[in-house]
């Protein structure tokens, strides 16, 4: 994993996946589905599945115990997001499917309380993660977004009138988040963390949310501070960034990130575009399709898709193995997801051998 996102060839093209569905995980050990693959247990199922890394989130108390009921169907996290109490979204950290934002004006989230990066809960959450992985799996903890866990509390579409109605609010929301991440990153990396994760889903399927001119004055000096205070700490981090983000991505190299995903391809991020463009910059992670290709696709459409990527990306180290969204109930056939283990594993390599 480090090698990789080092720019550099390792033996292999590592394996990382963000999210995998406690059903698929249990599907594939042969276990009752009914298992409780989830939380700690879940890091050493991942492993045994042939997964090198995983994503953890001590940023997100997702847990029910953490909810503040609204009424018996709906409750708010510690982020303000509205949750369903009776409806799963089939993510394996985030159980309670997202209604909206409950701090949806300037008032509403002046009065509801931050988030503490200092939470013990936060920190015993990664001890635990740690002993539970082993030397099994590389864990990458998450440390909060700079555009998106208090985007869903505010809700999308307010977030984005508010950034040309009320910047200053929106500022002041971006300082925040910087902070939690900042914080918690600290945290984390005294604690052994070497690379950290940042959530920021800045588009949608036709491009960014906002203008690269909007990026560069107000998300930018954010997540330029992010980045400085992980690589002076000694580690690394990657952005998670779904949608067709292109046009922000020298913004994102010029704030430091060391390795970008998911390269989602039904938005357009081609990974030969990307290689050439970023790949002497970036650790380039993902690109494979969860909208067809994992949960419809035959075992021969998924072993093209596969060996394309590792073809186009590969060469010269800085590329990981990782689906386009995540392997989650509905969008990934279990076969599917073993088929994409397997096809890397035996062509990922190096040096490597596709033409």
């Amino acid at each position: 994993m480090l090698a990789a996102l080092n720019r550099e060839e390792p033996d292999r093209v590592p394996l990382f996946e963000e999210e995998v569905s406690t059903k698929v995980l249990s599907q594939l050990l042969g276990i009752d589905s009914g298992s409780n693959y989830q939380g700690m247990s879940s890091l050493k199922a991942k492993a045994k599945v042939g997964l090198d890394g995983t994503n953890v989130a001590p940023a997100f108390k997702s847990s029910s115990e953490f909810l503040r009921s609204i009424d018996d169907e709906r409750a708010v996290n510690e982020w303000g997001w509205i949750v369903s109490r009776k409806v799963s979204c089939g993510y394996e950290s985030l159980s309670e499917f997202y209604l909206g934002g409950y701090l949806d004006t300037p008032e509403k989230y002046g009065d509801f309380p931050r988030p503490d990066p200092h939470d013990p809960w936060r920190v015993e959450n990664w001890k635990a993660a740690k002993e539970a992985a082993g030397d099994d799996i590389f864990l990458v903890p998450n440390v909060g977004g700079i555009f998106d866990l208090s985007v869903h509390g505010i809700g999308l579409k307010n977030y984005l009138l508010y950034i040309h109605r009320k910047p200053s609010f929106v500022e002041k929301v971006l300082r925040d988040d910087a902070n939690f991440c900042i914080e918690l990153a600290k945290i984390l990396i005294d604690e052994g963390a070497e690379v950290i994760g940042v959530y920021g889903d800045m588009g949608e399927k036709s491009g960014p949310f906002f203008s690269p001119a909007t990026a560069r004055k107000m998300i930018y000096p954010r997540m330029k501070e992010i980045g400085d205070t992980i690589h002076k700490r000694g580690a690394l981090w990657m952005l998670h960034s779904c949608g067709n983000v292109a046009a922000l991505v020298d913004i994102f190299i010029d704030a430091g990130i060391d390795a970008l995903n998911p390269l989602q391809p039904t938005a357009g991020m081609r990974l030969d575009m990307a290689k050439a463009k970023w790949g002497k910059n970036l650790c380039l992670m993902g690109n494979i399709d969860t909208s067809w290709t994992l949960p419809y696709g035959t075992l021969d459409d998924v072993t093209r898709e596969v060996k394309d990527a590792i073809r186009v990306a590969a060469p010269g180290g800085g590329y990981i193995m990782m689906s386009g969204t995540g392997v989650i109930d509905g969008k990934c056939k279990p076969e599917n997801f073993k088929t994409q283990i397997e096809v890397t594993k035996k062509y990922g390599t190096y040096p490597i051998q596709l033409n």
